[in-house]
Order: C-alpha cells, then structure tokens, then sequence
C-alpha cells in the first residue's frame, strides 16, 4: 500500500529547492515585488502631495472687468512683459498720443514676486446661455504655495499701482453691463466738449452736475444719500447720447451703461453692488440707461425675466449705490410710470427737442469753421443736420439747401 504521507514529506525538500534556484521564478519574483512596492509608494506620494497641497497652495482667479483683474494685467504688462508668450496687441488713443496695449490670451508662465514664485494662467472660458454681446470671457488665475498673504500683498500693490495711473489718465472710461460678465470695459470717453452739444437743455444738465459734483460734503454733512438723477426725453436722433458722453468726458466721469436686455431679477442687485469697485474708486460713476421705454411700458417691464419693482429698486433703493449719477433716457416719455421718474429718482427732467434755427446755424458755423447765412427752418433732428453736413463736406450752402429742402417737405406732409 502507498504511503502517500511519507511521498509527500520526502517531495517537499526538492519543491523548495527547485522553487529557490529557479533563476525565472527567483526574478520574476522579485520584479513582482517591486511592482508592487512602487505603486504603493506612487499612491502614497499622491495621497501625500494632494493632503499638502490643500494647506500650502493658494490661487485667486481674476474675471475679466472686474477692477483687479485690470490691476493685475497692468501689472504683467509693465513688470513682466517679458514672461507671456501669447498676447493680443491693442490700439488706443490717449492724451499724449496713440499707445499700444496688449491683453493676455490664452498661456501659462511664471513671475516672480522677490523670491516668491507665482504661477498664471490666462483662460478664455464661453459663458452658458448668453444671448447678446461676446460670448467668451478671460479670466487670470495666480497660483503660490505656502505664501497666501504675500500674493495677497502682490495684489493689493498692483490695484494701489493701477489706481494711481489710472486716476492720472486724462479720459474716463466707458463700461457696459452684461448679465453673465459684469460690468466690462469698454474703451475710453471720446474727448469732448460740452460746447460741441449744441441745444439750450445743454447748459442746465453741466451746471447742475458740477453743482452736484462739488457739493459731496455738503450732503454727507445732512445725511442725504449723495446721488442725483436726469431724464433726458425728446424725439431719436438730437444727441441725448451724445450729451451724456460730453458730460463723462467734461467731469472725468466713468461711463457705465446699463444693458436692460441683459438684467434679471437674480443679477440686478449683485450689478449694482459692483459698480463702486470699476473704474476709478471713490469717484462718481455716470450711470446711462438708454431708450427705457423699450423695456417698460407703465408698470410691466417686456423682459419677463425682470420686475418692476426690482428696476425701482436698482435706481433708488437698498441696490442703487450712492455716488451715482443716474441719466434714463427715452423717446416716449408719456409710456413711462410715475414712479419711475417721480421726484428723489429723477431730480432734473430735460426735454431734448428738435433744434430751434439758431442751433441749426450754431451746428454748421462749428461743424464748417465758418460763419453762414442767417438760417430761419427748422423740423429736422440734429443727426440729420450732421448727416447732410458730412455728405456736404466742402459746400454748406449746399448743405443749407438741401436742410431747407427737407423742413418745407416734412412741414408740407405734416399739413396734409
């Protein structure tokens, strides 16, 4: 009979010297081992540097128009010029002269603070659900690690540094509103005259802002909110949004205009609340909100997705911000609810009339440099004084001719 123990107990020492000496399995072994070992040690230097990073890293993401990211774009663009590799050139006029300007595209570099190093990244995001103006947005991310409070200083430097230079700048600059973006700049004022408005509503809008303008102590010292309020009404076309740009430029004012189309009940407060933090801080901002009776007619606004009540709100209530100047301007004034224009929102109502022949004539001589017959029509808009003057660029008595022309065939259409 087979003893199958004794087999086994006498097989066992060849099993274990064949497994030792087996140069295959001896390295396969091994190789096995140290698979096994580097993985581990792999997760474990993720595992760690993901647990560090948490404590040590530290990014800020800048949103294109909001005031530090300009600080920190003029801040790259005068310290570190040298370090993006993708930028996209600009043009703009200032008052010493054409500058070119770059803004960051898409890139990754490093800077330097001292011996702080700072990691950026310029991103071009698309916004979900815009349905007006540019879809896309840039945002700047700055990255350190240990140092939070130092990078914290870096921008607070560049926003003291930005403001400084730009409070130097001779024009105010222009920003428009979108829903999804913010309030984002535009460009600068054109240089402009109060002079070049021609009409008499002109001289009562600039004395009552440079009234206004010098009188802060004066309405802080009795507790009155230091606000005011304009509504410019007449027919298209005679330079209610010229006169606006006359004023910014005039009294160094920055230019907000506030898209309606673009406001809902959700982000019409946080749009007021950023307003004080663009362009220069501390300083009056000219609020502009053009043709408001394409969006309210009474008490209903056309845009479903904004209230009335929330309007009211942003133009004098918990939302409107003071050191504001607030120009609503219409065609319709009579489609306007009381409300909205009542005394304490709107304190100056201005008519922007069709120009009286004197303004006709005060347009030509300014526009021809020159003195011109006594003019004695009228029944056009401004703009179509402008428009036949640039047609008729070497002839004003060609200019006056066809002017006249077009009053006696309106007044002869409007007899009939």
């Amino acid at each position: 009979m087979i003893d199958i123990h004794n087999i086994v107990q006498q097989s066992i020492p060849y099993l274990k010297d064949a497994l030792l000496n087996n140069q295959f399995l001896e390295g396969g072994f091994i190789l096995g081992a140290i698979a096994v070992i580097g993985n581990w040690l792999k997760g474990a230097v993720f595992f760690a540097w993901e647990r560090l990073s948490r404590k040590v890293t530290f990014s800020v993401t800048l949103q294109e128009g909001s005031y530090t990211f300009n600080a920190a774009s003029w801040m790259i663009a005068t310290r570190y010029a040298d370090r993006p590799r993708n930028v996209e050139m600009r043009s703009r006029q200032r008052g010493t002269g054409r500058s070119n300007e770059y803004v960051l595209k898409d890139d990754l570099f490093l800077i330097w603070d001292g011996w702080l190093p700072v990691m950026v990244q310029a991103t071009t995001r698309e916004l979900d659900g815009n349905v007006s103006g540019d879809p896309h947005y840039k945002t700047v991310t700055m990255t350190t690690w240990f140092f939070k409070k130092r990078l914290h200083h870096l921008l607070e430097s560049a926003c003291v540094a930005w403001g400084e230079y730009y409070d130097s700048e001779e024009k105010s600059s222009i920003y428009t509103s979108s829903g999804n973006r913010g309030w984002c700049y535009v460009g600068r004022v054109p240089n402009r005259s109060i002079s070049s408005v021609i009409g008499p509503e002109v001289n009562d809008v600039a004395t009552d802002l440079r009234e206004f303008l010098d009188s802060r102590n004066w309405y802080e010292d009795r507790g009155i909110p230091y606000k005011r309020g304009y509504l410019l009404y007449g027919p298209p076309g005679n330079g209610k949004t010229s006169l606006c740009k006359a004023l910014a430029s005039e009294m160094g004012l920055d230019l907000c205009i506030l898209n309606l189309a673009d406001l809902t009940d959700d982000n019409a407060s946080e749009m007021m609340a950023n307003l004080p933090d663009i362009g220069r801080q501390n300083s009056p901002k000219l609020l502009v909100a053009e043709d408001i009776d394409s969006f309210v007619d009474g008490r209903k606004v056309k845009k479903k997705t904004l209230s009335f009540s929330t309007l009211l709100n942003m133009f004098d209530g918990v939302a409107s911000q003071e050191g504001t100047v607030l120009i609503l301007t219409t065609n319709l004034i009579e489609s306007l609810d009381p409300a909205l224009i009542r005394p304490g929102r709107i304190d100056l109502r201005v008519e922007v009339k069709n120009p009286e022949p004197q303004g006709i004539q005060q347009y030509i001589e300014l526009f021809y440099g020159k003195p011109v017959d006594h003019i004695e029509f009228s029944g056009v808009s401004m703009s179509q004084v402008q428009e036949c003057c640039i047609q008729n660029k070497l002839s004003p008595d060609t200019c006056i001719q066809q002017l006249k022309q077009l009053c006696n065939e309106r007044s002869t259409l409007e007899t009939h």
